[in-house]
């Protein structure tokens, strides 16, 4: 269901979710595992 938000392109169609089309796998993991343990940093 990322595609919601980050659009099926990688690229979000709404303001407040990040762009994650061209992210590496491990930036995105990254990302994920702070998300998970809300330490995640709004950009």
């Amino acid at each position: 269901m990322c595609r919601t938000c980050h659009g099926i392109d990688g690229r979000a169609r709404i303001p407040i979710a990040p762009h994650i089309g061209g992210e590496s796998a491990t930036e995105l993991m990254h990302q994920l595992t702070a998300f998970r343990d809300g330490t995640a940093r709004m950009r």
